[in-house]
């Protein structure tokens, strides 16, 4: 595959409760999207100084959500990848299930 054709990835763990992951459902996760900055136009630079809105990086963050669906009966360590709608990024979430712990 071509190293422009591969996907980057941003790793997520989730941790379930025994019963969350027998019952399984859609599990909101909150990513970081970037977005050209609406004050400097992605410049970086006010009138005499670096843009106060982006802290002169030129982008701004703003999160996205994404909803995996997770199937009931999951078990500890499976893996899902969802796209992005940032091209060539993907989202690969690791499902941890946890007696003590949970959403």
């Amino acid at each position: 595959m071509p190293k422009s054709a591969r996907h980057r990835y941003l790793d997520a763990e989730v941790i379930l409760s025994p019963a969350e992951a027998e019952a399984g459902g859609v599990l909101p996760i909150h990513v970081p999207a970037y977005r050209v900055c609406p004050f400097c136009e992605g410049s970086g630079s006010g009138w005499f100084s670096r843009c106060l809105a982006c802290d002169g990086a030129g982008a701004v963050e703003t999160p996205q959500v994404v909803r995996l669906r997770i199937p009931d009966q999951v078990r500890d360590g499976a893996v899902y990848e969802v796209p992005l709608p940032a091209g060539g990024v993907r989202l690969r979430v690791r499902v941890r299930v946890d007696p003590f712990g949970g959403a």
